[in-house]
């Protein structure tokens, strides 16, 4: 009887142990189900992560060439777009060898999004800017066209008016005649007689007409005389003018009247310096109106 019952507890500790193996070998295999199931998808994460690293890598290098292509077409945001450059460079070089995750993706993405945001600005910016450079060149060469036209027209004015100054001066000059000369002496009684022999003289004395003209202006006046002697030399020379050929004109005298819009007869006498003497000869006496020759007449002294 005490057989039979050891017997009976033997077996159902045998039924009991079989059965915790066979649940412990179970759990096993569903452990080993799970873990090979969430290896699997943690493989299937890795790799859906490296491919999207790739694709942003590949997105931020043709950002970069587009900012290359942009740097040669915008000289207003050069250093800017350089530094942006740089950046980038760093940002794909730092990248390369880090392990792809959520983190990594998400951080890729930021920096696209930012330089795509960057590159639309400095796009519209620089299209703008052009558009306004053009529109600056129009109004440039307008206004280049404008003023060439105002000079060709002032240009004609400036040619108007001086024709009519040229004109006007021209009507305003004072013309000589009459022109007449004569050696004279001054004796001690400071009375002056005329002379024909060239050691009696002292001196020439020239006389001429001045027009009227009511056109020209009242006022001081002058012309100049020019006594030259027999041997070429201009008697008594003090006085010098230059033409535009920037040869000089030597002259005898300047002789100053007073104008007063009537016509009037002008007298001045010539004398030698201290070291001339009259020689015996052609004199020729010459007025000139500043440099141009108005009249000119001869005498002999014997």
């Amino acid at each position: 009887m005490q057989n039979t019952e050891t017997t009976n507890s033997s077996s159902k500790s045998s039924i009991i142990q079989k059965v915790i193996i066979g649940v412990l070998i179970l759990l096993s295999i569903v452990a080993l189900y799970f873990a090979f199931s969430n290896y699997s998808k943690l493989k299937e994460n890795q790799q859906f992560f490296e491919t999207e690293k790739s694709v942003r890598i590949a997105e931020l290098k043709s950002l970069q060439k587009e900012y290359d292509d942009l740097q040669l077409n915008d000289s207003i945001h050069q250093d800017e777009i350089l530094e942006i450059n740089e950046r980038l460079k760093i940002v794909l070089d730092s990248v390369e060898d880090l392990k792809a995750n959520t983190e990594l993706v998400n951080d890729l993405q930021r920096v696209k999004r930012n330089l795509l945001a960057k590159l639309k600005r400095l796009k519209l910016e620089n299209k703008e800017l052009k558009e306004k450079n053009a529109l600056l060149a129009i109004q440039k060469d307008s206004i280049s066209s404008e003023l060439s036209s105002a000079l060709v027209v002032y240009d004609s004015v400036n040619e108007i008016k001086k024709n009519l100054e040229l004109v006007v001066a021209k009507a305003q000059k004072l013309f000589v005649s009459g022109v007449n000369f004569k050696a004279v002496r001054i004796k001690s009684n400071n009375k002056v007689v005329p002379v024909t022999k060239a050691k009696k003289a002292s001196g020439i004395e020239v006389c001429f007409d001045v027009q009227a003209n009511t056109v020209a202006e009242s006022g001081e006046k002058s012309f100049y005389i020019q006594v030259v002697s027999p041997s070429k030399k201009v008697l008594g020379g003090r006085f010098y003018m230059n033409e535009e050929d920037d040869r000089s004109i030597n002259f005898s005298k300047v002789s100053k009247f007073r104008y007063k819009g009537k016509a009037m007869t002008v007298c001045d006498f010539v004398e030698p310096l201290d070291n001339e003497a009259f020689e015996s000869g052609k004199y020729t006496v010459n007025i000139f109106d500043g440099v141009n020759l108005i009249s000119s007449s001869a005498i002999s002294l014997k």
